[in-house]
């Protein structure tokens, strides 16, 4: 299967708002909301993640997650709330030309209608 190029969708200045989420690639500043999602018991319930055992493997993760959002092989955003990292959305599985796109909330953020 040929590469998906997500170029014309992940430039630096890609964003997408609606009026109560932002969609953009992470920050440095996000170490903090990511750690505390793939570390999240409710989480790791639906969404698979290894058993992070020390910071260290939580910020290699993060680090690769960060890189993913500024590839131009991957399509991850973060999803944000009033500047605040919730969640993030990525690609599951590309397909020609459909993408199939998963996504994680943090549980805090949950029942508030953002991914219906």
């Amino acid at each position: 299967m040929p590469q998906q190029d997500f170029a014309h969708l992940l430039t630096a200045d890609y964003m997408v708002k609606t009026k109560r989420l932002i969609l953009k690639q992470l920050s440095p500043m996000d170490r903090e909301n990511v750690g505390a999602i793939l570390t999240d018991k409710t989480v790791k319930r639906t969404y698979i993640l290894p058993d992070f055992k020390t910071e260290e493997e939580i910020t290699k993760m993060f680090e690769r997650l960060m890189k993913y959002s500024r590839s131009r092989k991957h399509y991850f955003v973060g999803i944000y709330f009033e500047k605040t990292l919730i969640g993030f959305i990525n690609e599951v599985e590309v397909k020609g030309k459909t993408i199939e796109l998963g996504y994680v909330i943090n549980p805090d953020h949950h029942n508030r209608g953002y991914m219906t």
